[in-house]
């Protein structure tokens, strides 16, 4: 089971932060069969300084998987992640 975690620079309403648990969720299902054991940490903008030219949107989301999974599982799971 993957072990995910969506780290933030800016604080966010319980339903926004259920939204994005659920969006990350929602990309990972698709490549691979998972609970959702996703963790979101919101930090204080000073203790996690964004890389340059970046907004205070900034998202950092890791994901820890076991080395079993196959490279084109990883591939589909991380496949619906961009940047916006």
């Amino acid at each position: 089971m993957p072990n995910t975690q969506i780290e933030t620079r800016r604080q966010y309403t319980p339903d926004q932060e259920r939204k994005i648990i659920d969006a990350v969720h929602s990309v990972m299902v698709e490549g691979l069969v998972c609970d959702k054991t996703i963790h979101l940490v919101a930090h204080e903008p000073h203790r996690c300084p964004a890389p340059p030219g970046k907004s205070d949107r900034y998202t950092l989301i890791s994901i820890d998987l076991f080395a079993g999974r196959s490279f084109n599982a990883k591939k589909i799971a991380i496949s619906g992640y961009r940047e916006e």
